[in-house]
């Protein structure tokens, strides 16, 4: 079994540029050998956890609150070719897209070319009892996966179901295990002494500590009835948790002003009793400053003069009539806005001249 790093880049970065945008994504990729009755074939996993998962399989949830909420599973490609694997080709396509960052790099290239090459099967063909025994449909992070992490656990638990594990034991040991040694290493780098521990620090206890309770409970409400792991493990992430969340409690407290992770409330200022004196208010001038505003320029609204509206021909004496009044009309516009339209008075004379010219059917 072989856990190999893939993705992609659209953006080349330099060295001094440390926090530009890549634009890229990470994926993995499990290789794991065929057994005795099919050594010449291999079966390549996809995990993934974000842009690119409109290519794996889907389902529904099924489950109270959000029954529709989709579940994604990783992409097992079964029945691989063990020569076509070991072509070089192969391995360059996929990590070109890394070499050579480019605008047109993506998922597209990677789930639309290289992988159906490798067993040359379209990708919704691949599903099989495989994909049931390794995988785990699990929902799409809603924050996203920047740091890549929840990539790696899934990863996790697919090689542990690939190893001979159950989905379960698998479950537990990618899942839960994990943090309980993440948690377990925090505990023993915790000072003793306040003074050498941040708000921060102690901010990045308190949620891997709720990331731990938060997996066990998923794993007990998902696996309730299995017989593994035994009752005495959630006893044991109870007790690691309430251990560490205790010592955090204590360099708390005895941390004075580090009281939380938000940063202190800023003191107000006392204010002096000068502060509320204006010197020398009394010396200024009183003085009428009306004149300095100018003469107040009204704001101009010019209200469009629409001569189009006119018909070129009128057939009965109603539309005569309404003729007239729309001449009436556009003549006080003109009029009325002859300082702000130029050559009002030759338009009135050939909206008259129009109206006295009309052509009769």
């Amino acid at each position: 079994m072989a856990l190999l790093p893939a993705g992609w880049l659209c953006n080349s970065v330099s060295k001094e540029e440390e926090d530009a945008d890549d634009s890229g994504h990470c994926v993995l990729l499990v290789l794991v050998r065929g057994t005795k009755d099919s050594s010449e074939t291999c079966d390549l996993a996809v995990v993934n956890t974000g842009d690119g998962l409109q290519y794996h399989p889907v389902v529904a949830s099924g489950q109270a609150p959000h029954p529709s909420m989709p579940l994604r599973d990783s992409l097992v490609l079964s029945g691989c070719s063990r020569a076509g694997l070991c072509s070089s080709g192969f391995w360059y396509l996929i990590y070109r897209q890394l070499l050579f960052p480019c605008d047109s790099n993506g998922p597209r290239f990677l789930y639309g070319v290289v992988l159906p090459f490798a067993n040359k099967k379209p990708l919704r063909l691949n599903g099989g009892s495989k994909s049931e025994k390794w995988t785990r449909p699990l929902p799409i992070p809603a924050g996203g996966d920047k740091s890549f992490a929840l990539c790696v656990e899934r990863a996790m638990l697919l090689c542990f179901a690939a190893a001979g594990l159950s989905i379960d034991e698998a479950s537990w040991w990618a899942m839960v295990r994990s943090r309980v040694g993440l948690l377990e290493t925090i505990e023993e780098a915790l000072p003793t002494e306040a003074s050498k521990t941040t708000p921060g620090e102690l901010a990045l206890v308190h949620v891997a500590a709720s990331a731990l309770c938060r997996a066990a409970a998923e794993h007990a409400h998902h696996f309730g009835r299995s017989r593994y792991p035994a009752p005495a493990a959630y006893e044991e992430v109870r007790g690691l948790a309430d251990r560490v969340l205790q010592k955090v409690v204590l360099l708390e407290e005895s941390g004075g002003q580090l009281q939380s992770a938000q940063p202190p409330p800023a003191a107000m200022p006392l204010l002096q009793e000068s502060a509320t004196r204006f010197e020398h208010f009394e010396r200024l001038v009183k003085e009428d400053v009306e004149k300095l505003k100018g003469e107040v320029d009204p704001p101009r609204i010019l209200i469009p003069v629409l001569t189009s509206r006119l018909p070129v021909s009128i057939r009965t004496p109603l539309e005569a009539a309404s003729c007239c009044r729309l001449t009436a009309q556009l003549l006080t516009l003109l009029i009325n806005q002859q300082d702000q339209i130029a050559h009002a008075p030759a338009s009135c004379f050939a909206v008259v001249a129009h109206l006295l010219t009309f052509a009769t059917e």
